[in-house]
């Protein structure tokens, strides 16, 4: 008996027919890892709407992995990884949701729901990339833009103090007040 036949049998109401369509997909999961150069998962469901379980991984040969050990047999909650029990739940596609990987990284998922021949939804194809560069690269431009603001508050309030605006600006300037008339331009 194979590994994910055994947790199907263990933790999912997954028919017969229906755990040798996960484990066809399985087959293929280390090809998808490596020309996507992402983790690939399949998840299955528990029969609990907040969680399913990861049956099948492949980490890529091409890139880095987010996973320093195997999840297989792990549970995947809806507090960390709300698309896949989406996906398993409505069906549906999901793309490039943020999630929190088992070990705790900032990732992007595509989940992609495997039917049966009924097209009852039976598990969920999961691609996941590392994107913790660009979350921290967001947090950066967003503290960048704040202390930008700030510095532009700071400077223009101390020229309307002294009445200098005109030899900060190289750029044409219209201050309006709340009823909309021009109070100053340059």
């Amino acid at each position: 008996m194979s590994a994910i036949a055994e947790l199907c049998r263990t933790h999912t109401p997954l028919a017969e027919e229906d755990i040798a369509i996960i484990e066809d997909i399985a087959r293929h999961l280390q090809f998808i890892a490596d020309i996507s150069q992402a983790d690939v998962f399949i998840d299955c469901p528990t029969g609990k709407s907040d969680r399913a379980v990861v049956v099948a991984q492949a980490a890529p040969t091409t890139a880095r992995s987010l996973y320093r050990s195997s999840v297989v047999g792990h549970l995947a909650l809806s507090s960390n990884e709300p698309a896949v029990l989406f996906g398993l739940l409505s069906g549906l596609p999901v793309i490039e949701h943020r999630g929190i990987s088992q070990e705790g990284t900032v990732m992007q998922q595509n989940v992609i729901p495997i039917k049966n021949g009924s097209g009852a939804t039976i598990g969920v194809l999961i691609r996941e990339q590392d994107i913790t560069e660009q979350v921290e690269q967001e947090k950066r431009v967003e503290l960048l833009l704040e202390t930008t603001g700030q510095l532009s508050d700071t400077l223009l309030g101390a020229a309307m103090a002294e009445n200098q605006l005109p030899s900060l600006m190289h750029e044409g300037m219209l201050l309006v007040d709340e009823n909309d008339r021009v109070r100053y331009a340059n």
